[in-house]
Parts: C-alpha cells; sequence; structure tokens
C-alpha cells in the first residue's frame, strides 16, 4: 500500500513497521564526489547508488553484486545516475588496487562522448566494434578462468593477491539502451553469459 511520501510501511507476513518522516527530501541534489568518496573508500568496486528519501549516500560493491539494470520511464533520470556512476568510478579508478578498464557503449552517440579521451575508458559507437570488444572480453573471460582453476581460486582479486601475479584490472562493461541489440545473434547470446 502506498500512504504518501511522507509515510512508509515496510514487513514480513507477521511484523509490519510505519514509519512517518518529518521532512522528507525528494528534491534533486548536486553532484558532489568529495561527499561520496569517503562512502566508495568502503568497496572494492563501488557504485553509488544515489540518495534515499533522508538524504543518505547509497552505495554498493559491484564485487558482490556484479550485474545492474537501470530501467524507468523516459526523463526519470536513468541518463543522469548513470554518468553519476561512470564519473564516481573514473574519479575513484586510482584507489581500485588492481586497476579498473570500462567498457561503455552508446549507439546513440549521446551519453558517453564526455568520457571518450580518458584513459582506461573505451567508448563503443557501432555495433561492429561491440562485436569485436565482446570477442575481446570472452576471450579474456576465459584466460581468467584459466589463471583462477590453475591456481584453484574462485575470485580475480585472490589471484591479484598472489606474489607472482601479473595483476589482473576489473573490467566494467556498460551498454545504453540495450534494446537496442535484440537483433543481434551474437552479441545479446554472450551478453545472458
Amino acid at each position: 500500500q502506498y500512504f504518501g511520501k511522507h509515510i512508509e510501511i515496510n514487513g514480513d507476513v507477521k511484523k509490519f513497521v510505519l514509519k512517518v518522516y518529518k521532512k522528507v527530501y525528494d528534491g534533486a541534489f548536486s553532484y558532489n564526489f568529495a561527499e561520496f568518496e569517503p562512502y566508495m573508500k568502503k568497496c572494492r568496486l563501488p557504485i553509488i547508488a544515489g540518495k534515499d528519501k533522508l538524504g543518505k549516500i547509497h552505495v554498493f560493491d559491484m564485487v558482490k553484486n556484479p550485474h545492474l539494470l537501470i530501467a524507468g520511464e523516459t526523463g526519470g533520470g536513468k541518463s543522469s545516475i548513470l554518468r553519476g556512476i561512470l564519473t564516481s568510478l573514473i574519479l575513484f579508478k586510482n584507489q581500485i588496487p588492481n586497476g579498473l578498464k570500462l567498457y561503455l557503449v552508446d549507439f546513440k552517440r549521446s551519453e558517453f562522448h564526455l568520457f571518450r579521451h580518458i584513459e582506461d575508458v573505451v567508448v563503443i559507437n557501432k555495433k561492429k566494434d561491440l562485436t569485436k570488444c565482446l570477442k575481446y572480453l570472452l576471450k579474456e573471460l576465459e584466460e581468467r578462468g584459466d589463471l583462477l582453476a590453475t591456481y584453484e581460486l574462485t575470485h580475480i582479486d585472490d589471484y591479484n593477491n598472489r606474489h607472482d601475479a601479473v595483476t589482473k584490472p576489473y573490467i566494467v562493461l556498460c551498454i545504453d539502451e540495450v534494446h537496442a541489440l535484440e537483433g543481434e545473434k551474437f552479441v545479446f547470446s554472450h551478453l545472458h553469459t
């Protein structure tokens, strides 16, 4: 049930909690990396999720939750939150122990152009380039899987912590408007793996 923007109810079958807020933060807020950075330091690959109605900052670790889908209505702020996430990752990447590589897919050519000339960021605007990128990433996944199998490890962080390791950076693939790829059999079959 919906009681209004100042009231919420949470619970399960037996216990429910009704919260009434005196003040609710429901407006836009300015991007301030210095405000987010202390929260990001608690994660290996931090994703800024935003602020809740009390103004509390929420960050989650993409190492623990490796998939992210941003969905919503037109004009709902999807692109804004995505640019905030990517900007935060780029500003924070020097603090990520083994580095970060970003692959940003933008067929509209309107969302990720501002990241085009940043080190360790690859912006992809054409389907044929995405196919090449996916082939490279699949090869990289196979090589990393072989390393984990050889050393009997479960995560790339475990491998990177070995004294003899040639460290591997985190890789993030971000696709804007993924629905535009529906007819691409090669691309879609590999996105689901």
